[in-house]
C-alpha cells in the first residue's frame, strides 16, 4: 500500500517533530496510547525505538485470544539524501504473528512538504493471513493519517 500526505510546514519542521523523543511520546499519549516511550541513539539522523501500549481494536473473538491491550514496538532508522529525509521502520505487535514494514520519504515542496509512505504487512496466519494483512494495512494507514494531521496542527 502506498500513499502521500501533504504538510503545511517544511520537511525540516516535520522531521524535528517525528524524531524528537519527547514530542513522539506526547503525540502517542495525545492520540490515545495508554503508555508510550521512545528511546533514541541521539544521532543527527536517529535510530528510534518507540513502544506503545494501546487498547486493542480487534473483533471480540480475537480479543479473547490476544487480550484487550496490545504492546506495539516500532524501530525507525532515519537518514538523509540530497532531496529527502528517509525512514525505514519495522513494527511488531507483541503476541501476534503480524509484522509491519514502512519506507517513508519526507521532502520539501514549493509550499510545505510531503511524505510518501510505502507500507507492507505480513500476517503469518494460515487461511486468513491475506484478509488480516489487508485489515491491518488499512488500520495502519488510518493511524498514520491521524499522526500526520496531529503533526500538521503542531507545526501549522
Amino acid at each position: 500500500m502506498e500513499f502521500i500526505y501533504h504538510f503545511s510546514g517544511s520537511a525540516e519542521d516535520v522531521f524535528n517533530q517525528v524524531t524528537d523523543p519527547q514530542l513522539i511520546v506526547k503525540r502517542c499519549m495525545d492520540l490515545g496510547s495508554i503508555e508510550a516511550s521512545c528511546d533514541s541513539n541521539e544521532e543527527e539522523f536517529p535510530l528510534l525505538t518507540i513502544t506503545r501500549k494501546e487498547q486493542a481494536d480487534l473483533p471480540a473473538m480475537m480479543k479473547k485470544i490476544l487480550g484487550d491491550q496490545q504492546t506495539i514496538k516500532t524501530q525507525q532508522a532515519w537518514s538523509e539524501t540530497d532531496e529527502s529525509y528517509d525512514n525505514i521502520s519495522t513494527t511488531v505487535i507483541d503476541g501476534t504473528p503480524i509484522s509491519i514494514k514502512a519506507n517513508q520519504s519526507l521532502y520539501n515542496l514549493e509550499e510545505g512538504s510531503e511524505i510518501s509512505v510505502e507500507l507492507s504487512v505480513k500476517a503469518s496466519i494460515p487461511l486468513v493471513g491475506k484478509k488480516v494483512e489487508a485489515m491491518v494495512a488499512t488500520k495502519i494507514r488510518e493511524e498514520l493519517f491521524r499522526e500526520f494531521e496531529y503533526i500538521n496542527q503542531q507545526i501549522g
